[in-house]
C-alpha cells in the first residue's frame, strides 16, 4: 500500500509540474502576442513618422515619389482598363 501512496504522489506532482509547464506556456504565448501587436504599432508609428519627414524635409523627391505612384493623367482607356482588371 504505501509503494502505490508513493506513486501515486509521484505522478500527482508531475501532473503539477505539467500543469504549471502549460501555464507557463500559455503566459508566455500571450506576452509573444502583446509584443507582436506592441511591435507592429511602433513599427506603424516609425514609418508614419519617416514618411511624414521625407515628405517635409526632401520635398522634391517626395513628389518624384508620388507621381511614379500616380496613374498617368493622359492614359488612354486601353491602359486604363487594364489597370482596373489588374486592380480587380
Amino acid at each position: 500500500m504505501g509503494l502505490k501512496k508513493q506513486i501515486f504522489e509521484k505522478v500527482q506532482r508531475i501532473l503539477d509540474l505539467v500543469e504549471g509547464e502549460d501555464r507557463a506556456v500559455k503566459g508566455l504565448e500571450r506576452e509573444i502576442e502583446h509584443l507582436r501587436e506592441e511591435n507592429k504599432e511602433l513599427r506603424d508609428r516609425f514609418m508614419a513618422r519617416n514618411f511624414e519627414e521625407y515628405r517635409i524635409y526632401e520635398p522634391a523627391r517626395y513628389e518624384s515619389e508620388m507621381d511614379q505612384l500616380a496613374l498617368p493623367e493622359d492614359a488612354d482607356d486601353a491602359n486604363a482598363g487594364e489597370i482596373l482588371e489588374i486592380e480587380q
